[in-house]
């Protein structure tokens, strides 16, 4: 990272180097831990920990700075980086990685997402699935109140806890906490400017907020009633059929079927072993030309033993056993 940001000021006297430390997934961490979002003893943690953040940060700055030099408009105490801390939307990002956005509460237990300008992508909180699961809960509309308390939504926290949130993470941010104050349809003027109010009063460096349908199109809506009757069968289906691939005893002798198949110029053979029901047992590759069809092999077989992670999925490419290919 050193180097890449040398590179973007390479040339440019007077610029101050920033580094870009934060945090994404957060509200999921408070939904793992059972503690609400607007609560004493969130603020209270996220202080603690952006504290710990900010404090190794800067430790590390110092220290590069004793090797590699200050940032070329350092004043005062001597540092690598002009700042070390931020709280970056993460909206995209957080969608890649599986866990909710910067500090943001969950926008919905149940909602739809607009992807494309106009495709929705019906969405269920992996954590609540999980807790459903183990809880032997079919509906997520029935949650017990234990639940309830934990599981809250971006519209279901006061605008008052969702600024104190912020608070508290910015007093330990070097740059600006990005963070949306939600309001429900019926907000008010009066409501808008209390918000802001306390932001100012709080230290906050800046406030979004944004008022639920007052665009047209927006990308994160409550479902509707059909929608949110898909998504809670998807949720119970789960709950049934239990979450993910489940690990089966290999039977001592077993069936399987080969298939050709080509990528480009390039042909190979797959063996797929089979229980007595038909399911799949694993993938087993027989021939290739190229390490492409090795990797294709790979990953149909990280698919079928397990739904694929981004970290997963780098593993699985990074630890491809190229040089042991079966050639024929």
């Amino acid at each position: 990272m050193q180097k890449v940001l040398e590179g973007l000021h390479l040339g440019q006297p007077g610029k101050k180097r920033h580094a870009v430390d934060g945090v994404m997934g957060w509200a999921e961490m408070l939904f793992r831990m059972g503690l609400p979002y607007d609560s004493e003893e969130a603020l209270a943690l996220g202080e603690r920990i952006m504290a710990h953040m900010q404090r190794v940060g800067h430790d590390e700055s110092r220290r590069l700075a004793q090797e590699r030099g200050a940032y070329p408009n350092c004043r005062g105490e001597v540092r690598r980086n002009a700042t070390v801390t931020t709280i970056a939307p993460t909206g995209t990002i957080s969608l890649l990685a599986g866990c909710s956005s910067g500090i943001e509460p969950v926008f919905a237990l149940v909602h739809t997402r607009k992807a494309f300008g106009t495709e929705d992508l019906h969405y269920i909180n992996p954590v609540l699935q999980e807790v459903m699961a183990e809880r032997k809960i079919s509906d997520p509309a029935q949650l017990p109140e234990d639940l309830q308390r934990v599981f809250v939504t971006a519209h279901d926290i006061a605008p008052e806890w969702h600024v104190r949130m912020q608070a508290a993470f910015q007093e330990f941010t070097d740059n600006a906490v990005s963070k949306t104050i939600n309001f429900p349809n019926t907000a008010t003027v009066d409501n808008v400017r209390t918000a802001y109010e306390l932001a100012y009063r709080t230290g906050c460096n800046g406030i979004t907020i944004y008022r639920d349908g007052s665009r047209e199109l927006q990308v994160l809506k409550h479902a509707e009633k059909s929608d949110g009757e898909k998504a809670i069968e998807a949720a119970q289906a789960i709950v049934t059929a239990g979450l993910g691939p489940v690990r089966r005893k290999l039977p001592d002798e077993r069936q399987a079927i080969t298939h050709k198949f080509r990528v480009g110029e390039q042909e190979g053979y797959i063996t797929v072993g089979l229980f007595e029901d038909g399911t799949p047992v694993s993938y087993t590759h027989l021939r290739a030309h190229e390490t492409v069809l090795d990797l294709v092999c790979r990953l149909l077989l990280e698919k079928q033993q397990n739904p694929l992670h981004p970290r997963q999925l780098i593993y699985a490419l990074t630890t491809t056993p190229y040089s042991h290919l079966r050639v024929l």
